[in-house]
């Protein structure tokens, strides 16, 4: 594999991970609001 495809694929995971992070912060913040 060259160097370049592997920043590539570090940087997709990285995307990856923020983007479910942010998805379940948003779900627990609605959740949380309806609960209360």
């Amino acid at each position: 594999m060259k160097k370049q495809s592997i920043i590539m694929l570090c940087g997709f995971v990285i995307l990856a991970v923020a983007a479910t992070t942010l998805v379940g912060l948003l779900t627990w913040l609605v959740v949380s609001q309806m609960a209360a």
